[in-house]
């Protein structure tokens, strides 16, 4: 009981923390209609409208920071998509890099929406380092050191601009194709995976499903229906009093988002390959979508634990312990990580 009132309680304190946030001007509205767009682009076939552009980033690496296994340095390249937002156009992370091992697996951490600092998250690239990975850790679109002038973190991630939304999420699967480039021509990274929380997993979740390289994936809390959380959780209904408009067009698209929801696509990596983790207490992400990501994609392996959103990635240590059992089977082929 306490640590469900404890886990529900996080994540109330999480919207008093975001409604105190104002917004900004928008970026201008986009130039054709949305029709037009998703004909021209082929958005409304996700394979096409997110294809690896097989883009090899030129990264800048800076002097690292020596710990006794591995190295930590900050890493830089122009993001493959223009934004309206010169800041939002180089994309910049932290890299962890184990000793003598260029070529090691390489992971993809994927942060969460809103996210301002990289202390949530070190704790889990020092997890997948000690477990044999080296870790990229890049900042998303409008997020971190990418957050234009004037707004907060992922201010410009979710908009009433049902296009600009479309190309956010388009420039943050690029981005990150482009970080899995780079690993596997320049570094040889012997395997190449992907890790998010919240957002991040439901990117995490995209990329899985469009991208037939990627060798495995990790998704901590995802989002796996657009049309529920806006439905179903006060995540959305905070969108929507920010963006008035926003509930409105994501009724009237309901088509478009759900060609883009985790629930309706499907994985092309092995299911043995994929874990889910879900909060049972969960007060962002509704439990029932993630529970039907799971029967959708073919009952992959799931730990449910009594956690709300925020707490499933801050205050849990078993989280911890079943990822390192997992990924020792990633990394020696065994199945489902035993």
């Amino acid at each position: 009981m306490f640590r469900e009132l404890f886990a529900r309680a996080l994540d109330e304190m999480s919207y008093l923390y975001m409604g105190t946030q104002k917004n900004q001007p928008m970026v201008a509205p986009a130039v054709c209609s949305l029709e037009e767009f998703l004909e021209r682009e082929k958005a409304r076939e996700p394979v096409k409208y997110f294809e690896n552009p097989g883009y090899v980033p030129k990264v800048e690496i800076s002097e690292p920071v020596r710990r006794k296994k591995y190295n930590i340095s900050k890493f830089s390249f122009e993001s493959p998509v223009y934004s309206p937002f010169p800041a939002n156009n180089m994309v910049h992370g932290r890299f962890y890099e184990r000793h003598g091992e260029p070529d090691a697996p390489m992971v993809m951490l994927l942060h969460g929406w809103r996210m301002e600092s990289y202390a949530f998250f070190d704790r889990f690239c020092r997890v997948l380092v000690s477990e044999g990975f080296n870790c990229a850790m890049p900042d998303l679109p409008y997020h971190m050191n990418r957050t234009p002038k004037h707004s907060f973190a992922g201010e410009h991630t979710f908009t009433d601009d049902a296009i600009h939304t479309l190309e956010t999420i388009r420039q943050t699967l690029f981005d990150v194709m482009s970080v899995m480039n780079w690993a596997r021509e320049k570094k040889k990274s012997r395997k190449v995976g992907v890790m998010g929380m919240s957002f991040g997993a439901m990117m995490s979740g995209l990329l899985a499903c469009v991208e037939p390289t990627l060798d495995f994936a990790v998704l901590v809390a995802p989002p796996a229906d657009p049309r529920m959380v806006f439905d179903d959780s006060r995540l959305g209904r905070l969108i929507e009093k920010e963006n008035p408009r926003a509930g409105r067009l994501v009724r009237r698209y309901n088509e478009t988002l759900s060609n883009i929801a985790l629930t309706n696509m499907r994985p092309m990596i092995p299911i043995d390959r994929i874990f889910i983790a879900e909060g049972l207490y969960d007060g962002m992400v509704p439990v029932a979508a993630v529970e039907r990501l799971w029967e959708s994609w073919g009952k992959p392996e799931m730990k449910r634990y009594p956690h709300g959103h925020l707490s499933i990635i801050l205050f849990n240590p078993e989280l911890e312990t079943d990822l390192r059992k997992w990924l020792r089977g990633v990394n020696t082929d065994s199945p489902l990580g035993k």
